[in-house]
């Protein structure tokens, strides 16, 4: 793949995946794709985080220089800038249009802002690009619209007064508990369902039902349905598992190993839209996340966020059958969201304090989880970037899924992607929570 040059984040990056984001911009906002027809993107270069630029919903967001935010390890950082088109490399891809020409908007509007012009090598690259891979291309684009965006300075962290492991046998009134996490599943199955992609409605059917939410997964477009998915991470679940067994057996990693776990990490950050700091992608700090996640404790050394929490997952899913088995799941801002925003609403009385000393350390994370309308959630604890939170989230989620295959005079079975059913497991009701948080 060809590559071109971020200056301020001192990335390169893969000139298909930023076409293809642009593709998506373009389509999303303009109804039309990347060809010799486009007219100049405008760049709309902003010190705005990211997260804040996606979330307004605005002409603001059809920009170049949110296209090149999203393929950045350094998102909540200006890329555009005279130093971008400047890079002799980059000017073969990109022109830089002065305001004073002014970007079509549509409806025969102008607007005397700066933009960039694809350059005719640009767009015959573009074109040229085979199918198999622009669809590998796209997807990647659609990962990182879709994906959590970290925060550019924060991915550690433990709590050191919180470093021991959680078991729900540890919480007083288990029964209470138990009860709450049983009106926790029914008020999901029980709910209304209609799947929704970037605000859309997909299907105008409502759904209900923990076996039909699962059928209606997808990620990170409803072309890559539960089936879809499933076959995508079939190879990078087995060389987590690969992984995880040979550092429980060897208590460490080889050369090789480690060279494929830093591999491993950046397809894991590659599929969940998440991309992080080359810097940070070490078989030091994939390891401390991997010890972290099996021993099912917190660690102040291990990295976590949006990305390295999926980590976690992959690396101990393949746990689901085994004694004393504790998988991780990813806890994002949907999850979170989702699972949030319910125990907030099944509070008796309005007494969300005693839920939230219920299930401790469950906390928010930032994101772009959480676009169906919810109420508001004060007094729940922030969760971003900590082992407490990965931990207890984990735990709550495997308690869901132990009522689901417990009650099974109430609940159906987990729908398998081969189209058989099964036993609920924890990466199931997860997949089930991020489609309820989205």
């Amino acid at each position: 793949m060809k590559e071109i040059r971020l200056p301020h984040a001192n990335d390169r990056v893969d000139l298909d995946i930023l076409l293809a984001v642009c593709n998506e911009l373009l389509l999303e906002w303009r109804q039309v794709p990347l060809d010799v027809n486009a007219s100049p993107m405008p760049i709309y270069a902003s010190k705005v985080g990211l997260m804040q630029r996606l979330a307004d919903k605005s002409e603001y967001v059809f920009s170049f220089d949110v296209a090149c935010r999203l393929v950045s390890s350094q998102r909540n950082t200006m890329q555009v800038s005279r130093q971008f088109f400047a890079d002799t490399g980059n000017a073969e891809w990109f022109e830089l249009v002065p305001e004073t020409d002014g970007i079509f908007l549509g409806n025969g509007l102008r607007s005397r802002v700066q933009g960039v012009r694809f350059t005719s090598k640009c767009l015959d690259y573009w074109a040229g690009i085979p199918d198999a891979q622009r669809a590998s291309c796209v997807l990647r684009a659609q990962a990182l619209l879709n994906g959590d965006v970290d925060a550019d300075d924060v991915a550690n962290s433990a709590e050191a007064q919180d470093a021991k492991n959680f078991d729900v046998a540890d919480v007083k009134s288990v029964v209470t508990r138990r009860h709450f996490v049983e009106s926790l599943v029914e008020s999901i199955h029980a709910a209304d369902f209609v799947p929704k992609y970037r605000k859309k409605v997909l299907v105008q059917n409502v759904t209900i039902g923990w076996d039909n939410r699962l059928k209606s997964y997808f990620w990170p477009s409803p072309q890559s349905g539960y089936a879809q998915t499933a076959q995508a991470l079939e190879e990078l679940l087995k060389q987590g598992a690969y992984l995880s067994k040979a550092l429980q057996q060897n208590d460490g990693w080889t050369p090789s190993q480690e060279a494929a776990a830093t591999k491993f990490a950046d397809d894991v950050f590659a599929w969940g839209g998440v991309p992080q700091k080359p810097v940070n992608v070490t078989a030091a700090n994939v390891l401390a996340v991997f010890r972290a996640a099996i021993a099912n404790t917190h660690d102040a050394k291990a990295l976590m966020n949006s990305g390295w929490t999926k980590i976690a997952a992959f690396a101990t899913a393949h746990l689901e059958d085994a004694e004393g088995g504790k998988p991780q799941v990813i806890w994002d801002s949907r999850v979170a969201t989702s699972l949030i925003s319910r125990l907030h609403s099944l509070a008796p009385h309005g007494d969300h304090a005693a839920v939230q000393l219920m299930f401790p350390h469950i906390g928010t994370v930032q994101g772009q989880g959480g676009t169906r309308p919810r109420p508001a959630l004060p007094g729940w604890p922030n969760g971003y970037g900590k082992w407490t939170s990965q931990i207890h989230g984990s735990a709550l989620v495997r308690e869901i899924r132990d009522v689901l295959n417990e009650r099974t005079d109430l609940y159906p079975p987990m729908p398998l992607p081969d189209n058989t059913n099964g036993k609920w497991t924890t990466r199931g009701v997860e997949m089930v929570l991020f489609m309820d948080g989205y």
